[in-house]
Formats: structure tokens, sequence, C-alpha cells
């Protein structure tokens, strides 16, 4: 294909030798040896979320200053071809596009041989890498992944993820499909469009974009769906820090609350008529516990409520003692919030949470009227779990709280103490 490029082509431009052709040929399509590159994270990033919407996009990067980065001086070889190694080298043949996109190329002596980037933050062939990886899976007992002739493609893509994440390499971002669209708009909005391409066709594409998106107005105010991943995140922790700075959770003193970090937020709806202020319709699931529960480490999940607190309830209704009702000191659900906010226009950071109200009002009631109830019988819990600690001895106490209760050393604990009076009980 490239000869017959250059025989065809010589009409309209005449390159001084290969590496100008290679790279006329790469500006123009023909698939060559070459590799686009680019200076400018923003160009890079446009490309990666500009087409396939419906696919995750990705950036790979790697640090020109590191030791191991390969420039080439094309001024040494007389041929691309005599190149026997992965190298990265300047255009020889500049062009219009070539400055607007800042770009650089790497040069692989066999191109259709897929490549990685490796722990020297250079780029190598996904082969070699394979092959002196093996020691690698050996060494710490993981499957190798297989690369077989009929799945190439898909084993290949599963050998590379997990190669990246095996070796904890941060050469690439990953943009989610559902995010390309606010990442194309906010490069747009930095002057990163078609018209990188440096010719007619670049500005005609820009125009038909533009009128077909009505990206003037995406630019100045992006939509709901593209800033709804990035708030749901913000909404996260914006929401626990506007309860700790108001000291209540709907009238409840935050002395005698905690509110859970574990926290996620679905939005709904968002009416963004104002600049600044904005009204968030949520889905908010989040746990909030009593203060008691949380400093005495109780309810923190399902292993600590059955082998923690519930084990003296257990141990209480064998000795035929008297036990406190049933008792939760953390309300988990999923509640549906307004949720006022502050930002500047529509960006990725929303500067503060104003307000945060109940959209349904019985729901409000029943939060404030069961957490009310898990304040006071938490203090009973403890209380009764108090007094029975204080009259056996700390051995005995270790063995309730760490045992299932039907286990034989729970059990040994019961007969040792079937007999035993207990005060205050």
């Amino acid at each position: 294909m490239f000869e017959h490029f250059k025989r065809r082509s010589s009409l309209y431009s005449n390159p001084k030798n290969d590496f100008e052709w290679l790279a006329l040929a790469q500006h123009h399509g023909l698939p060559t040896r070459l590799l686009d590159w680019s200076l400018n994270p923003l160009v890079a990033c446009f490309f990666a979320v500009k087409d396939n919407k419906a696919v995750d996009g990705k950036i790979y990067s790697i640090n020109e200053d590191n030791d191991h980065f390969d420039l080439i001086d094309i001024g040494n070889h007389d041929s691309p071809f005599s190149i026997n190694k992965i190298y990265f080298l300047h255009p020889p043949l500049s062009s219009r596009r070539i400055e607007l996109q800042k770009g650089i190329f790497s040069i692989h002596p066999r191109p259709n041989k897929p490549v990685l980037i490796n722990s020297d933050t250079n780029l190598a062939e996904v082969e070699s890498i394979y092959g002196m990886f093996k020691n690698y899976y050996k060494k710490f007992n993981y499957k190798k992944p297989l690369i077989r002739p009929d799945y190439y493609l898909e084993d290949l893509t599963e050998y590379v993820n997990d190669y990246y994440s095996r070796q904890k390499l941060q050469y690439s971002f990953e943009i989610p499909s559902n995010c390309k669209d606010y990442f194309e708009t906010k490069v747009r909005s930095l002057g990163i469009d078609e018209t990188i391409f440096g010719d007619l066709d670049g500005i005609a594409k820009n125009i038909e974009y533009t009128g077909i998106s009505n990206n003037i107005h995406k630019i100045v105010s992006p939509n709901k769906k593209q800033i709804k991943p990035f708030w749901e995140k913000e909404l996260e922790k914006k929401i626990i820090d506007y309860f700790e700075e108001k000291g209540s959770i709907f009238g409840l003193d935050m002395n005698l609350l905690v509110c859970d970090e574990n926290i996620s937020v679905n939005i709904v709806d968002i009416d963004g008529n104002h600049f600044n202020v904005k009204t968030i319709y949520a889905g908010v699931s989040i746990v909030f516990k009593s203060r008691l529960c949380h400093e005495q480490k109780l309810f923190e999940d399902l292993q600590d409520d059955m082998i923690g607190l519930s084990n003296y309830i257990a141990f209480a209704k064998e000795l035929n003692l008297p036990y406190p009702p049933d008792a939760v000191g953390a309300y988990h659900a999923n509640y549906k919030f307004k949720i006022e906010i502050f930002s500047y226009g529509f960006v990725e950071k929303i500067e503060k949470v104003t307000s945060i109200t109940f959209i349904d009002k019985d729901e409000q009631n029943g939060f404030n009227s069961f957490l009310n109830h898990a304040l006071l019988n938490t203090q009973s819990y403890l209380q009764f779990v108090s007094n029975i600690k204080n009259q056996i001895n700390e051995t005995d106490a270790a063995i309730i709280e760490n045992n299932f209760y039907n286990s034989l050393e729970f059990k040994s604990i019961v007969a040792k103490y079937k007999n035993f009076v207990f005060s205050g009980m």
C-alpha cells in the first residue's frame, strides 16, 4: 500500500525521504507503522470522547521526561523500515494539522502487533511483555490469561487489563461512556474541536456539529444528563458536611446522632433555571446511627450485631434473666430529598448545600419517630450489657462476645452461670 501511495500521490507532493512519505500517508489516513500521539492532553481527550459514544473512552500517557523515553533522531537512519525497535519521533514533515494537534509519532517495526505501556513507561509489544511476565504469575500463583488464536482480541484485552491492574500502573485515564458528552463539551469550550484538523473539512464538520447539537448552548450550560454523575459524587460528601455544619439532622441533635459516611445519591431531576441556585430532587441511601451505638461500635455490620451485643440477649434468655426489648440503633433507608445547592452554573463542583428537606412528610415523621425510639432503647441496651459484664469476669465476657451463641464455648459459659444470682436485673 505504501509504495502504491508514493507512486500515485507524487503528482501532488514531493517528500524528500520515506520518513516524510510515511508522515504524509499517515496524515491522509493510510494505515502505516506510525501511531499518532499528542503533546496536548486536551487534544487526546477530544479524540477519546468525540466518537463511539456507547463505549468507554481511554487516554494513554507516557512521560517524555522519563529516562526510558526513546526519541529517535531520523538523521541517523536511512529508512524507517530498518528500525527494529519502537521509538518516538517528531513529525519529519510538518503541517498545519500536526502543529494544531501538537502531534508526535511512535514508529513500530511490526505494526500489526499490539503494544502496551510497560513498567519503564515506554511502549512494548504485548507478546514480549507476555513472555517476560510469566514468572510474575508463577511467583504469585495467579492464573495467567490465555491468548487463544480464535479469541485473540477478547483474550488480548483481558490480558492487557490484567497486566495494568497487577502492575498498578497509572498510564491510562478512563472516561465512562455516560460522561463522554460532558467531557466533549468541556474540551470544546477550551477551543479543542474539529478546527484542529487545520483545513476546510474541519471547519465544515465543526459547523455541522454546532448546528445539529445546538452546541453553542451546551458550552454555556451542559445538560442535566451530563452533570448528573458528577453532582451525585459531590453530594455524597456535601450532604454529610451540611448536617455537621447545622449541628442537627432534621431537628435531632447531632450530639446524639451520627451520619454514616457510606452514602449513595441518585439524582432524579434538577431544576436549574437560575445560574447559581439549583434545586435537586434525589433518592439518598444513608444510615443514621445513635451516637452511643457509633462510639460503642454497635451494629457496625451484621456480624457485629450477631455475635456481639445480641449474644448478651441470648445469654440472658438461657438464664431466664430479664432483658430489654429488641432495639435497632441505626436507621438505614432510601430517602427522597429536595436539596438546594449553590454552584457556578453547571460545573462539576458544588460550592455548598444550602437546604435539605424531605419530599414526603410522612417519611420524615417516620424517620423522627424511629430515631427517637433508637436513642432511648440504645441506652437501655448498653446499661443491660454493662450490668452483666460487671458481674462476670473479663475472660467469660470475651467468650460471650466473640463466639456464636450455639457454640460449645458459649454454652460452657451459660452452664457456668446457671445458678449464679445476678443483681439489678
